[in-house]
């Protein structure tokens, strides 16, 4: 009976705005790095791009990975898309957000991943009831 190991690897926030192309970060993770797991973020490919960009990019992380041992488990919405989403206060702001987070899961699914995080909501101080700024 084997005992269940420890996976080590990364999220891809070390390649925004440095490495955007998908076969040199996933190089990087494979080969630099000696990583096989990836938890790719939305700042990397963000599903407000448009759909057609979004699926040749999806075509080249998937054969980079292939190409270099490296496997997307799961992703997450990333730094730059850490904000109020469906807690908006706007209900036209929170709605653009429940499709922008369809359009997530469906380039979660495409990437090969079973898992997808988030901040799904982050409350105004008014919204939340504090008195403090």
């Amino acid at each position: 009976m084997s005992k269940p190991g420890i996976a080590f690897g990364i999220n891809t926030g070390f390649a925004v705005n440095r490495y955007p192309e998908p076969e040199e970060w996933v190089r990087i993770v494979g080969e630099e790095l000696g990583l096989d797991t990836v938890q790719m973020t939305a700042d990397l490919l963000n599903p407000d791009l448009p759909e057609a960009y979004r699926a040749g990019q999806v075509i080249r992380i998937r054969n980079a990975c292939e190409k270099y041992g490296v496997r997307i488990t799961s992703t997450f919405t990333g730094a730059f898309t850490r904000v109020n989403h469906l807690a908006h206060p706007d209900e036209e702001v929170r709605r653009h957000w429940v499709k922008w987070f369809k359009r997530f899961v469906d380039q979660t699914i495409d990437l090969g991943a079973r898992a997808m995080g988030s901040h799904f909501g982050i409350f105004t101080c008014r919204e939340n009831g504090s008195k403090e700024l």
